[in-house]
Order: C-alpha cells, then structure tokens, then sequence
C-alpha cells in the first residue's frame, strides 16, 4: 500500500541504514521460506510483489525517500537475483510513468522487464498471474482476511 505511505514523514524519523537493514532482514526472511520451498519440491521458487499506489499524489513524492528506495532496489537486486519473478504496479496515477522512467534506470535490464504497470483491468492480471486463492480479496482474489489488506 505505497499510496497511504508518508515517506516525507518516514525519512527524518530513521537513518538510512536501518531501512535498508529492515528490508534485508525481510529479503532474508522471504529467502529462507523460499529455500525451504524449493528443497521440499525439488524446482526453483520465487516471489511476486504488488505495489499499489491507490492515493498516491505528487505532494508524497519525496526525492530523499525515491533516492533511498532505489538505493535499497538495487542492493537487494545483488544480495538476492532473480527471485523476484514479477513486480506488478497498481492503481498507478498518471505522473507514474514519469517516475518509472527515473527510477528504471537504476534497475537491471532483467529487473526491468519483471515490472507490469497494468491498467483498469490489473484485476484480472493479477488472477490470472498470482491466483485468486492467493489475493486478498481487496486484490480481486478470494483469500478471506480480518482487515480490507489482510496481514500487509
């Protein structure tokens, strides 16, 4: 839920360090899962990841915060390659494709390519690319939770 996210506030509250220390420790986290997963059935896992921007505006947009996520982008695209298998942009405000033409720069051509804006119908993308047992039904799917994010 990137588009409720108050960068502008988050980034004088904490050094840089420990954001790009808190993602590791998450990364390594996802890791051990997928290693687990991937001894248990004997073939390559991976994750995908959804970013949704639903609220976004400019105003959010905070160059400290932006320099700082790529940053940590493309660390974690050294520490952990390829297990990002898709990266799927939602609910994407109009000045995204500005920003996406900033920030991909800094990914691997690779990374890059795993990266799907998708339009008014990113619903049935999602479906058809993730699962719907697997989406919270905020994300078209059918997995019940206790909130509108389920454990996000």
């Amino acid at each position: 839920m990137i588009g409720h996210l108050d960068a502008a506030g988050l980034m004088p509250a904490t050094r840089n360090s420990d954001l790009y220390r808190m993602r590791i420790a998450e990364s390594e986290g996802v890791m051990q899962i997928i290693r687990n997963l991937e001894k248990q059935h004997g073939k390559p896992f991976g994750t995908s990841a959804i970013f949704d921007l639903d609220g976004l505006s400019m105003a959010q947009i905070d160059m400290s915060a932006l320099k700082c996520v790529t940053t940590m982008l493309t660390q974690l695209q050294e520490m952990f390659p390829d297990v990002i298998r898709k990266i799927f942009v939602i609910n994407t405000p109009t000045f995204i494709q500005v920003l996406w033409g900033m920030i991909s720069p800094c990914l691997a051509k690779q990374t890059q390519q795993k990266v799907k804006i998708l339009g008014s119908d990113w619903k049935l993308h999602l479906k058809e690319n993730i699962g719907e047992e697997v989406l919270f039904e905020r994300w078209g799917g059918t997995r019940k939770a206790e909130t509108e994010y389920g454990n996000v």
